[in-house]
């Protein structure tokens, strides 16, 4: 890790200045990577092709990938609240109409009450 100039002078910023210059250094999507691959000893292997750096960097750094999933899951939101809301409105058609039935079957029984009382 000491032989990479950049993860040394890091490395002493942290030590010197803490936290924040952690903060700083996060953001450093080349340097972030690099990190990635000392902690798995691949450093010592060599130079990974450019594609492969920015596709790990890109994946890494999440910053288009928070706002795609942002919006991603708002439209999940919003899909699901349409869907909560046609369950709804269709269980209320369906009360709206079974209660019309119901008082239909209970007139058409009234009816043929009074039929039969007349019968008698």
């Amino acid at each position: 890790m000491e032989k990479d100039p950049d993860v040394k002078k890091m490395m002493e910023d942290i030590r010197l200045h803490g936290p924040a210059a952690v903060e700083k250094h996060i953001a450093n999507e080349e340097l972030m990577v690099k990190m990635g691959r000392v902690s798995d000893g691949s450093l010592l292997a060599g130079p990974i092709p450019e594609s492969i750096a920015a596709g790990i960097a890109k994946e890494r750094s999440g910053t288009g990938d928070a706002r795609r999933e942002l919006r991603r899951r708002r439209q999940q939101l919003a899909r699901q609240t349409a869907s909560e809301e046609k369950k709804i409105a269709k269980q209320e058609q369906f009360e709206r109409q079974r209660a019309c039935e119901d008082a239909e079957a209970w007139e058409a029984m009234k009816r043929e009450m009074q039929a039969m009382d007349h019968k008698s």
